[in-house]
């Protein structure tokens, strides 16, 4: 009696589970089906071997928050791409952490001084050390996607600590390995400057050793000081940010709830605040005047592109976006303030034709910055279409 019972639980919940399998499987043909009534869209994704596009997709299922739906095209968690600079944002995050656990204000002044000459010590002139701070560091990060501010911020938090953190947290396709738009011998790489603080802090990260990694070639070829190299390069020792860790490194940022407690961040809400506010903001809406606020939405490739002019502020893109060696990427969340509607979305697109590396021959222009202005506006009207 008790054997029939049991086999009769089965039953249901095998039956659960490809009811709920044979819902997903359809809404998510619906969404690709809705996609591709876009021509570019149509286009790009039919030439997947070429272009190598991932999406995810997240909205919610309740009013509530509590539970996403999620849609996908050719998704891979062991599908490498290069992240660029999608890893500062995790990065920031993570200095937060560091800094909290130190003691350091984010608007404390800071020295970095090298004992490399490959790599240049920062903020012991005036005006470098106006701007030398972890807040500034993460507002040049988000506005203009600085690469010297990702730098310092790497050379404050470690690699090590940076990893170990990520991988606690659940981000098991996450790894930092490098700094980024430097060229430097592991002996550099691996080293860090001592870093004085304005109230007296001083520290200094160990020195690590040169990560062993399985070769991970790509391409067909590589311009190598000036000369072409006609092989695969590798990318075994690049840095890892999968598009399925992008996603949910964000959807953590701004719903914390989601996640259980230990795996929450570990920031105070006015920073949560500072971050978010930061990702979102438009060029013109800052009190800068180093930056192009005739390029208002720069580094908002979703809706917009390359798109220069204004920004429509009713619609608030939090996101990072990153892009070398012909891979284009965005990881946002859009919110339409009208609406009240949001999504998560993320996408990768390789756009090198050649599939030579660092020969700047990339088709950003031509496809990258329209495919990904073409996903966020016809994402953006999947989302509004599924209140009606």
């Amino acid at each position: 009696m008790q054997s029939g019972f049991y086999i009769k639980c089965l039953f249901l919940l095998g039956l659960s589970l490809s009811i709920f399998e044979t819902s997903f499987a359809q809404s998510n043909r619906a969404w690709i089906k809705f996609l591709k009534k876009d021509e570019l869209l149509h286009k790009i994704l039919d030439q997947q071997k070429t272009y190598q596009v991932q999406i995810l997709m997240s909205e919610w299922e309740d009013q509530a928050h509590t539970r996403l739906r999620q849609y996908s095209w050719k998704q891979e968690n062991d599908k490498y791409f290069y992240p660029a600079s999608t890893v500062k944002l995790p990065m920031a995050v993570i200095a937060l952490e560091k800094a909290n656990e130190l003691g350091i204000g984010i608007n404390e002044k800071a020295i970095f001084v090298s004992n490399h000459p490959e790599y240049p010590s920062f903020g012991e002139d005036s005006i470098a050390y106006a701007e030398s701070t972890l807040g500034k560091f993460i507002e040049k990060i988000f506005l203009v996607s600085d690469n010297d501010a990702f730098n310092r911020l790497y050379d404050f938090t470690g690699r090590s600590y940076f990893n170990q953190r990520m991988k606690a947290l659940g981000f098991d396709q996450t790894e930092v390995l490098h700094r980024l738009s430097v060229s430097l011998p592991d002996a550099v790489q691996n080293d860090y400057p001592k870093i004085t603080f304005e109230l007296g802090d001083v520290m200094k990260n160990d020195t690590e050793t040169t990560p062993i990694r399985p070769v991970l070639p790509l391409g067909k070829a590589y311009m190598r000081n000036g000369e072409l190299v006609q092989e695969a390069m590798d990318f075994g020792r690049k840095n890892v940010f999968s598009l399925g860790d992008q996603q949910k490194f964000i959807q953590l940022l701004f719903y914390p709830q989601l996640f259980p407690e230990e795996k929450q961040l570990k920031i105070t809400s006015e920073q949560r605040v500072f971050l978010q506010k930061y990702m979102g903001m438009y060029l013109s809406e800052t009190e800068d005047g180093h930056y192009d606020k005739e390029w208002d939405a720069y580094g908002k490739y979703f809706i917009y592109g390359a798109q220069k002019g204004k920004a429509d502020k009713n619609l608030r893109i939090y996101n990072k976006i990153g892009g070398a060696y012909g891979f284009l990427i965005d990881n946002a969340l859009i919110r339409d303030q009208v609406s009240g509607k949001e999504f998560f979305l993320s996408a990768i697109i390789f756009v090198n034709k050649n599939q030579t590396f660092n020969d700047d021959t990339y088709e950003y222009d031509e496809i990258g910055y329209p495919f990904f202005a073409a996903l966020g506006k016809r994402c953006l009207e999947w989302s509004q279409r599924k209140s009606k």
